[in-house]
C-alpha cells in the first residue's frame, strides 16, 4: 500500500514538473514574441518619424529656397532698373555725342611741324648740306615736303617728293633736309608738309647765310 501511494505521489510530481516546465516554456515564447513585436512597432514608429520628417524638411527647404530666389530676383531687377535710369539721366544730361565723337576719332589727321635745325652758315659752293625737319602725324602717311623760298638772291625753291626719315618713326620722327646754294647771300625759306590725303601741316620757316 505504501509503496502504491509512492508511485502515485510520483506520478503526481512528475506530471506537475512537466507542467511547470511546459508553461515556463510558453511564457518564454510569449515574451520573446512580445519583445519581437515591441521592436518591430518602435522599427516602424520610428521610420515613419524620419519620413515625416524629412518630408517636411523638403517641403520647408523648398520653400526657402524658392522664397530666396524670388527675393534676389527682385533685387537684381531693381538694380537693373536703377542702372537704366541712371544711364537714361546721363544720356538726357550729356552733351556727348557718339557719332560725333567717331567721326572725329576716324577724320585724316594733318601733319604737323614741330621744329627745324639747319645750320645757320653754310658754303655757297653748291656742296649738299643736311638739316633736320622734326614733325608729327598720327596718320603716319607723309607723302612729301614742300620749301617755298621767302627771300633770296640766288635760290630757287623746291618739292621734296621722296622724303628720308632720319630718326624716330613716321609718325613722330625727323626728316632729312637736303639744301646747297650758290654765292653769297641770305635764304629764307618755309618748308610745309603734305600727306596722301591731301593734308598739308603748318608752315614754318629758317633762315640760313650762304657764304
Amino acid at each position: 500500500m505504501v509503496t502504491e501511494d509512492r508511485a502515485k505521489r510520483s506520478v503526481v510530481l512528475f506530471l506537475v514538473s512537466g507542467v511547470v516546465v511546459f508553461l515556463f516554456g510558453v511564457n518564454c515564447t510569449l515574451g520573446a514574441l512580445l519583445s519581437e513585436q515591441i521592436h518591430i512597432d518602435q522599427t516602424n514608429t520610428n521610420f515613419a518619424q524620419d519620413t515625416e520628417w524629412a518630408q517636411t524638411y523638403t517641403e520647408e527647404a523648398r520653400n526657402y529656397n524658392e522664397q530666396t530666389a524670388a527675393a534676389q530676383q527682385v533685387t537684381a531687377n531693381a538694380r537693373s532698373s536703377q542702372f537704366a535710369a541712371s544711364v537714361t539721366a546721363y544720356a538726357a544730361t550729356s552733351s556727348f555725342n557718339s557719332t560725333q565723337w567717331w567721326q572725329t576719332e576716324l577724320a585724316p589727321k594733318p601733319p604737323v611741324i614741330t621744329g627745324i635745325n639747319f645750320p645757320k652758315e653754310i658754303p655757297g659752293n653748291k656742296s649738299t648740306i643736311i638739316g633736320l625737319l622734326y614733325f608729327t602725324d598720327p596718320d603716319g602717311d607723309i607723302s612729301h615736303v614742300v620749301y617755298n623760298v621767302v627771300s633770296a638772291t640766288n635760290f630757287g625753291g623746291g618739292t621734296d617728293a621722296n622724303p628720308k626719315l632720319d630718326s624716330g618713326t613716321w609718325t613722330n620722327g625727323a626728316i632729312k633736309i637736303y639744301l646747297w646754294c650758290e654765292g653769297q647771300q641770305v635764304v629764307t625759306l618755309e618748308a610745309t608738309i603734305f600727306d596722301h590725303k591731301g593734308n598739308k601741316s603748318n608752315t614754318m620757316s629758317f633762315t640760313f647765310t650762304c657764304k
